[in-house]
């Protein structure tokens, strides 16, 4: 059995082994050294190297740029009908507002809401006694100016006869004469006062202007109505209309006799009606038109439903594109590329409506050119392209 001092190496071999690791280290770094000092002169060289620009590729000698071929579309003209539709309300072609035309406590209100009426009926009466007074009173003065005037016509032919046979003077026939004169204008004065105590003890009552429906009332017995306010809105029976407000973009297209659609999309009903009449002078600047159309008469037709009067006119012909000739780039106007001698050409397009499926649009460009319908995608205003249709 070998202990450790049988295997530690005796004082010669170690000696040799010692002096014989300096020379295998040596053999060892000195290889590195080597490829570490390699490695950093062509570092060396690469830094001071003048830098040279990448090189192209050499082109075929003789060979053109590639041109673009893009899909094109021929412009034409094109019309839209513009369709408008007005809102309004229908309502009796005959129709009133009623008023007493004096003031007074109302005694009585003979018709409500929604009750039908004939012309002449009793719709509201006044409490009349004050007025019914003045007339009495002005019935008592033309009763004595007629007494004190027949009287005095009586002492004018007595004046007269003694005139005749010399008992009386010419002055004294004048002054019964001017006497007579001044009660016979009293006398007038007096009808004239009693025509107007009949005519305000009448403004008591309000009568019915026509045949129709009241549609609105405004008063209840025991108000003070004041003279000329409004107490019943009445419609007559006679033919409904619907009054809407046309643009003046409109009005050169529409004239009284013209045949309109009026809609009433609350009950899914539709009407043909006839332009009655056609303001030409607007309610002040900025404002509408108004236009009244008269309705034929059906059943179902009444004062106070919801119409839409259809107004269509013929727009003028503008260039029209398709879609996809439109091009719109972010923060610029839409516009189309037009091809004129096989180069392109940027035109500023503005879109005014849409007609069989192309885009009606207000431009320089005409009726017959040529616009890019392909992909726009590295195209350019200037570029030369081929053209395949």
């Amino acid at each position: 059995m070998k202990t450790i001092e049988d295997v530690r190496p005796s004082g010669g071999a170690q000696r040799r082994s010692i002096e014989s690791r300096p020379r295998l280290m040596a053999r060892i770094i000195r290889p590195r050294y080597v490829l570490a000092a390699a490695a950093f002169g062509a570092a060396i060289v690469l830094a001071i190297s003048p830098k040279t620009a990448p090189t192209k590729s050499p082109e075929t000698p003789g060979q053109a740029p590639r041109v673009p071929v893009v899909r094109v579309a021929t412009v034409i003209e094109a019309g839209t009908t513009r369709e408008a539709r007005l809102s309004g309300t229908t309502r009796s072609r005959q129709r009133a507002e009623v008023s007493f035309q004096v003031g007074g406590r109302v005694l009585l209100r003979a018709v409500d809401l929604g009750d039908a009426f004939r012309k002449g009926d009793l719709l509201a009466r006044l409490d009349s006694r004050s007025y019914d007074l003045a007339v009495a009173a002005a019935e008592a003065r033309l009763a004595e100016v007629e007494v004190r005037l027949a009287q005095a016509q009586r002492q004018r032919s007595r004046t007269m006869r003694l005139v005749e046979k010399k008992a009386a003077t010419s002055e004294e026939m004048e002054a019964v004469t001017a006497e007579v004169e001044a009660l016979e204008a009293s006398r007038n004065a007096a009808v004239s006062l009693l025509d107007e105590a009949r005519r305000l003890a009448s403004d008591t009552a309000v009568l019915a202007p026509f045949d129709g429906v009241v549609s609105d009332v405004m008063i209840q017995p025991g108000e003070y109505a004041a003279a000329g306010r409004p107490v019943f809105r009445l419609n007559g029976n006679v033919g409904i209309e619907v009054e809407v407000e046309v643009p003046e973009s409109l009005i050169p297209h529409l004239k009284p006799g013209d045949r309109m659609r009026v809609a009433f999309p609350a009950i899914d009903r539709a009407a043909e009606g006839t332009i009655r009449s056609l303001g030409r002078t607007a309610g002040g600047e900025g404002r509408l038109f108004p236009l009244v159309v008269s309705l034929p008469d059906r059943p179902w037709l009444m004062p106070g439903l919801s119409a839409e009067v259809v107004v269509g006119a013929e727009s003028v012909r503008r260039p029209a594109v398709p879609a996809a000739a439109v091009r719109a780039i972010d923060g610029e106007s839409p516009s189309v590329l037009r091809v004129r001698n096989e180069r392109l050409e940027a035109v500023e397009v503005q879109v005014f409506g849409f007609a069989d499926g192309r885009v009606i649009v207000s431009s320089e460009i005409e009726e017959g050119d040529l616009v890019v319908v392909s992909s726009h995608a590295g195209l350019t205003a200037g570029s030369r392209v081929e053209i395949r249709r």
